[in-house]
């Protein structure tokens, strides 16, 4: 019989066991929304800046989830917080690929 517990194994330093399910589906309706709306990866195809950047998104996103109001489609406003989660993950993937946009992260505002 295999022993499970007795394997030894390096340290990964990674914990996406984590990472909860349930929101990363949510998340995920929304890249799928996003990509039926706009096309697969399109927020790839340049780095978006001022009040077009995600950062500014998911700002209006998190606003709009604490005042209670509805997206633009009339969805309960505990969608806005999914859309703030993949605008964050638009900027994140921004500051990591920064060489590959050519702009100083983050970029300059005015």
């Amino acid at each position: 019989m295999i022993d499970l517990y007795e394997a030894k194994r390096d340290k990964c330093g990674v914990r996406a066991d984590l990472i909860p399910g349930d929101v990363l589906l949510e998340v995920a309706k929304v890249f799928a929304h996003g990509a039926l709306k706009y096309g697969d990866e399109n927020w790839k195809r340049s780095r978006l800046v001022r009040e077009n950047s995600p950062a500014n998104h998911a700002l209006k996103h998190i606003f709009s989830y604490q005042a209670g109001i509805p997206d633009d489609e009339g969805d309960d406003p505990k969608i806005h917080l999914s859309h703030a989660i993949v605008n964050l993950m638009f900027e994140l993937y921004y500051e990591l690929h920064a060489e590959d946009y050519g702009l100083p992260c983050p970029p300059p505002i005015g």
